[in-house]
Protein backbone atom coordinates (compact mmCIF):
# COMPACT_ATOMS: atom_id res chain seq x y z
CA UNK A 1 0.00 0.00 0.00
CA UNK A 2 0.88 4.03 -0.77
CA UNK A 3 0.50 5.57 3.02
CA UNK A 4 1.18 2.69 5.28
CA UNK A 5 4.03 2.00 7.43
CA UNK A 6 7.06 -0.04 6.88
CA UNK A 7 6.84 -1.49 10.30
CA UNK A 8 3.63 -1.59 12.55
CA UNK A 9 3.05 0.20 15.60
CA UNK A 10 2.83 -1.39 18.93
CA UNK A 11 -0.02 -1.19 21.12
CA UNK A 12 2.09 1.21 23.69
CA UNK A 13 3.12 2.99 21.00
CA UNK A 14 -0.18 3.47 19.67
CA UNK A 15 -1.75 4.29 23.02
CA UNK A 16 1.14 6.84 23.48
CA UNK A 17 0.61 8.45 19.97
CA UNK A 18 -3.02 8.75 21.14
CA UNK A 19 -2.26 10.84 24.17
CA UNK A 20 0.47 12.77 22.92
CA UNK A 21 0.77 13.28 19.21
CA UNK A 22 4.23 13.05 17.46
CA UNK A 23 4.19 16.69 16.33
CA UNK A 24 2.53 18.03 19.28
CA UNK A 25 -0.76 19.73 20.22
CA UNK A 26 1.32 23.16 18.64
CA UNK A 27 0.38 22.03 15.32
CA UNK A 28 -3.17 20.58 15.92
CA UNK A 29 -4.01 24.29 17.56
CA UNK A 30 -2.34 25.99 14.04
CA UNK A 31 -4.04 23.57 11.60
CA UNK A 32 -7.77 23.94 13.80
CA UNK A 33 -6.92 28.24 13.21
CA UNK A 34 -6.04 27.99 9.91
CA UNK A 35 -8.88 26.35 9.14
CA UNK A 36 -10.74 28.30 10.94
CA UNK A 37 -9.53 31.57 9.10
CA UNK A 38 -10.03 29.70 5.47
CA UNK A 39 -13.86 29.03 6.21
CA UNK A 40 -15.84 30.64 2.91
CA UNK A 41 -18.32 32.84 4.92
CA UNK A 42 -18.26 36.29 6.34
CA UNK A 43 -15.97 37.31 9.53
CA UNK A 44 -19.51 37.68 11.15
CA UNK A 45 -21.08 34.45 10.50
CA UNK A 46 -17.71 32.50 11.55
CA UNK A 47 -17.53 35.15 14.07
CA UNK A 48 -21.26 34.13 15.67
CA UNK A 49 -20.49 30.75 15.60
CA UNK A 50 -17.47 30.68 17.47
CA UNK A 51 -18.94 32.67 20.17
CA UNK A 52 -21.77 30.40 19.56
CA UNK A 53 -19.19 27.32 20.30
CA UNK A 54 -17.61 28.77 23.07
CA UNK A 55 -21.08 30.15 24.91
CA UNK A 56 -22.15 25.99 24.49
CA UNK A 57 -18.39 24.68 25.65
CA UNK A 58 -18.94 26.97 28.83
CA UNK A 59 -22.10 24.89 30.02
CA UNK A 60 -21.42 22.41 32.23
CA UNK A 61 -23.50 20.05 29.91
CA UNK A 62 -21.02 17.72 28.35
CA UNK A 63 -22.70 15.18 26.51
CA UNK A 64 -24.98 18.07 24.82
CA UNK A 65 -22.41 20.89 23.98
CA UNK A 66 -21.97 19.98 20.14
CA UNK A 67 -25.62 19.72 20.03
CA UNK A 68 -26.30 23.00 21.61
CA UNK A 69 -23.95 24.88 19.64
CA UNK A 70 -25.04 23.85 16.40
CA UNK A 71 -28.78 24.67 17.04
CA UNK A 72 -27.58 28.13 18.39
CA UNK A 73 -25.57 28.63 15.16
CA UNK A 74 -28.46 27.54 13.07
CA UNK A 75 -30.88 29.65 15.21
CA UNK A 76 -28.07 32.96 14.81
CA UNK A 77 -26.99 31.74 11.44
CA UNK A 78 -23.55 31.37 12.08
CA UNK A 79 -20.82 29.33 10.80
CA UNK A 80 -21.61 25.63 11.62
CA UNK A 81 -17.98 24.54 11.25
CA UNK A 82 -16.60 27.56 13.77
CA UNK A 83 -19.60 27.02 16.13
CA UNK A 84 -18.24 22.98 16.37
CA UNK A 85 -14.47 23.70 16.31
CA UNK A 86 -14.80 26.36 19.37
CA UNK A 87 -16.64 23.92 21.57
CA UNK A 88 -13.00 22.93 21.79
CA UNK A 89 -12.74 25.30 23.97
CA UNK A 90 -14.19 23.08 26.77
CA UNK A 91 -11.81 20.28 26.76
CA UNK A 92 -10.87 18.16 29.47
CA UNK A 93 -7.43 20.34 30.64
CA UNK A 94 -10.13 23.29 30.85
CA UNK A 95 -12.95 21.73 32.54
CA UNK A 96 -11.94 22.06 36.11
CA UNK A 97 -11.42 25.90 35.67
CA UNK A 98 -14.59 26.44 33.49
CA UNK A 99 -16.51 24.85 36.16
CA UNK A 100 -14.85 26.17 38.95
CA UNK A 101 -15.44 29.51 37.72
CA UNK A 102 -19.25 28.87 36.48
CA UNK A 103 -19.89 27.23 40.13
CA UNK A 104 -18.51 30.11 42.04
CA UNK A 105 -20.71 32.53 39.87
CA UNK A 106 -23.77 30.63 39.91
CA UNK A 107 -23.37 30.24 44.33
CA UNK A 108 -22.91 34.70 44.11
CA UNK A 109 -26.37 34.97 41.88
CA UNK A 110 -27.81 32.68 44.20
CA UNK A 111 -27.13 34.32 47.20
CA UNK A 112 -24.29 32.31 49.10
CA UNK A 113 -21.20 33.60 47.66
CA UNK A 114 -18.91 31.17 50.45
CA UNK A 115 -16.70 28.35 49.78
CA UNK A 116 -18.56 25.13 48.92
CA UNK A 117 -18.61 23.12 52.18
CA UNK A 118 -17.11 19.33 52.17
CA UNK A 119 -20.72 18.60 54.33
CA UNK A 120 -22.65 20.57 51.65
CA UNK A 121 -21.90 18.23 48.78
CA UNK A 122 -24.48 15.84 47.85
CA UNK A 123 -23.64 12.03 48.42
CA UNK A 124 -23.29 9.79 45.41
CA UNK A 125 -27.07 8.06 45.74
CA UNK A 126 -29.11 11.76 46.26
CA UNK A 127 -28.35 13.10 42.61
CA UNK A 128 -26.12 15.89 41.00
CA UNK A 129 -28.89 19.20 40.95
CA UNK A 130 -27.25 21.09 44.40
CA UNK A 131 -24.22 21.07 42.00
CA UNK A 132 -25.53 21.42 38.80
CA UNK A 133 -28.22 24.29 39.56
CA UNK A 134 -25.57 26.38 40.39
CA UNK A 135 -23.32 25.26 37.49
CA UNK A 136 -26.04 26.07 35.04
CA UNK A 137 -27.05 29.44 36.39
CA UNK A 138 -23.21 30.70 36.85
CA UNK A 139 -23.02 29.53 32.44
CA UNK A 140 -25.21 31.70 31.43
CA UNK A 141 -23.47 35.62 32.59
CA UNK A 142 -19.95 33.48 32.11
CA UNK A 143 -20.94 31.78 28.84
CA UNK A 144 -22.04 35.53 27.40
CA UNK A 145 -19.36 36.94 28.76
CA UNK A 146 -16.66 34.63 27.06
CA UNK A 147 -18.81 34.68 24.10
CA UNK A 148 -18.80 38.13 23.66
CA UNK A 149 -14.74 38.67 24.09
CA UNK A 150 -14.65 35.19 21.63
CA UNK A 151 -16.59 37.31 18.70
CA UNK A 152 -14.66 40.28 18.86
CA UNK A 153 -11.57 38.90 18.83
CA UNK A 154 -12.57 36.13 15.62
CA UNK A 155 -14.35 38.92 13.65
CA UNK A 156 -11.15 41.84 13.98
CA UNK A 157 -8.49 38.37 13.14
CA UNK A 158 -10.45 36.91 10.32
CA UNK A 159 -11.26 40.51 8.86
CA UNK A 160 -7.13 41.37 9.20
CA UNK A 161 -6.22 38.34 7.69
CA UNK A 162 -7.93 38.50 5.27
CA UNK A 163 -7.05 41.84 4.40
CA UNK A 164 -11.14 43.35 5.36
CA UNK A 165 -11.85 45.62 7.35
CA UNK A 166 -11.09 49.17 5.73
CA UNK A 167 -7.56 49.67 7.95
CA UNK A 168 -4.72 50.62 5.82
CA UNK A 169 -1.60 47.79 6.45
CA UNK A 170 -1.12 44.73 7.12
CA UNK A 171 -2.71 42.73 9.56
CA UNK A 172 0.24 42.67 11.42
CA UNK A 173 1.03 46.20 12.45
CA UNK A 174 -2.65 46.56 12.91
CA UNK A 175 -2.58 43.81 15.71
CA UNK A 176 0.69 45.17 16.95
CA UNK A 177 -0.41 48.83 17.14
CA UNK A 178 -4.56 48.17 17.73
CA UNK A 179 -6.94 51.10 17.64
CA UNK A 180 -9.19 50.86 20.99
CA UNK A 181 -12.28 50.83 18.76
CA UNK A 182 -13.71 47.46 18.31
CA UNK A 183 -15.13 47.57 14.96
Amino acid sequence: MLFKRRQRLTLTERVRLLLWPSCGFDRSVRYAGKRLMRLNASPHKIAVGCAVGVFASITPLVGVQMVMAGALAFVLRGSLAAAMLATWVGNPLSWPVIWGVTYAVGRFMIGNPGPAEAAALPHPGSGLWPILYPMLLGSIPVGLASAAVSYGLVARGVAAMRGEGGASGSWLRRAVQPDWRLW
